[in-house]
């Protein structure tokens, strides 16, 4: 299937589908770091997946783990800036409610416009930047007149945990840049990505863990081992198929409409409020909705029309 055809076939529901998914890792996340520290939970969550994930793609599609040398730099990319962003993102989780920290990876779509633009892996047109701003103005109804967790002068007098989360956000648009480059252009299968990039990633956050996480020797503070366990499988799970979808639709989208479709996923974790913890979704979420989808619409019409 071509890239056109794919496109014309699922449009705008593909991408937007995979962020009614993520928001769960924010909720398990935080409830896994009631029980240990936060890095050696991404660190434990990485090694989890990636090895299910390189088993998967070895010893059930058979697939091939041969690399070309020259590509370790990119492989290290990934690792370091999407899979390592996790790193300050859930240390910040702490200190940040779900909701905002699911605003401010609102900035995805214009870091990865950035980097798209920069390494010229994407055309970025006058219609691309009116859906991304109609996309942004979207959620000013929700900063401005939502609840006072959101208001726009908490949001204006952005605190440092809320600088890291968006400086996180630029690292996890470049770390998929740099993973469009190696399923594209160097034709390495996504799963495979995916897999090295989460061990590595895995590496790197248990040496952070073990120098910054007060660690006892070789004991890591962690107050209940099955439940961390517990909440460490349910986001692996739910990591292995966001990544793998991810990394699929690189093939057909952009990765800045992929990120622009994260859009809707504030509204999604909104929902999930709604419906299991009984709280109140007012009109400006139907307003807000509104605007961020015609903004999508007039970013997936551009990007129907320059797909080859």
């Amino acid at each position: 299937m071509t890239s056109r055809s794919f496109v014309q076939q699922w449009g705008i529901f593909a991408p937007v589908s995979l962020f009614v998914i993520f928001p769960l890792t924010y909720v398990i996340g935080k409830l896994g770091f009631q029980f240990g520290p936060q890095i050696l939970f991404i660190a434990l969550r990485m090694f989890l997946s990636g090895g299910v994930l390189l088993a998967f793609y070895k010893y059930v599609k058979k697939g091939s783990c041969a690399f070309d040398r020259k590509d370790i730099p990119l492989f290290l990319q990934v690792a370091f800036f999407g899979i390592g962003a996790y790193i300050p993102e859930f240390w910040a989780l702490k200190y940040v409610s779900v909701s905002k920290v699911a605003l401010l990876f609102l900035s995805i779509p214009f870091f990865s416009a950035l980097f798209e633009a920069y390494s010229a892996t994407a055309a970025i047109t006058r219609n691309k930047i009116i859906g991304l701003t109609i996309g942004l103005a979207g959620i000013f109804p929700l900063i401005i007149f939502g609840s006072s967790e959101n208001t726009f002068a908490n949001f204006y007098g952005i605190t440092f945990p809320e600088l890291v989360i968006l400086l996180s956000a630029a690292g996890y648009s470049f770390g998929w840049v740099s993973v469009k480059k190696l399923v594209t252009q160097r034709n390495y299968k996504g799963e495979f990505v995916n897999a090295v990039t989460m061990l590595l990633g895995g590496l790197l956050a248990l040496v952070s863990s073990f120098f910054l996480e007060g660690w006892t020797g070789y004991n890591p503070p962690v107050t209940d081992w099955p439940a961390f366990l517990f909440y460490i499988t349910m986001i692996s799970a739910v990591g292995i198929i966001c990544y793998s979808f991810y990394a699929f639709l690189l093939k057909y989208y952009s990765a800045t409409m992929i990120a622009f479709s994260g859009f809707t996923e504030p509204f999604f974790a909104a929902l999930y409020a709604w419906i299991l913890l009984g709280e109140t979704v007012t009109v400006l979420f139907f307003v807000s909705l509104g605007i961020v989808s015609f903004g999508l619409y007039i970013f997936y019409k551009e990007e129907l029309r320059l797909t080859v």
